[in-house]
C-alpha cells in the first residue's frame, strides 16, 4: 500500500514547501478519487512530476473538467504528449 504521508513529506522537503499543504493536496477528495484509479507507480510519478503542491491541485482540477476514456494517468500522459511536452513540463504549464 502506498504511503501518501511519506510521499507528501518527501516532496515538501525536496521542494522546501510546507508539509501541511502537501498533506492537504494528497488527502483531498479530488486527489483521492483520481489516485484510486491509478497504480502506486503512477501516483509516485505524478507526484514527482509536480513541482509544487499547487500543481497537484491543478492536475486534480484538470482531471475534474476533462472526460477520461482511460485512467487518469493515461489522460495526463496523453495531454502531455499532444502538447509535445514531458509530463512534468506539461503539468507546469497548467
Amino acid at each position: 500500500m502506498l504511503d501518501l504521508d511519506s510521499l507528501a513529506e518527501k516532496r515538501a522537503k525536496s521542494l522546501n514547501e510546507q508539509l501541511e499543504l502537501w498533506h492537504r493536496a494528497v488527502w483531498s477528495p479530488g486527489f483521492q478519487k483520481i489516485s484510486s484509479n491509478m497504480s502506486d507507480g503512477e501516483v509516485e510519478v505524478l507526484l514527482s512530476s509536480c513541482k509544487s503542491y499547487a500543481q497537484v491541485e491543478a492536475v486534480v482540477a484538470f482531471l475534474a473538467t476533462h472526460a477520461q476514456a482511460s485512467s487518469p494517468f493515461a489522460t495526463l500522459s496523453g495531454a502531455a504528449k499532444i502538447a509535445g511536452l514531458a509530463l512534468g513540463d506539461w503539468i507546469s504549464s497548467l
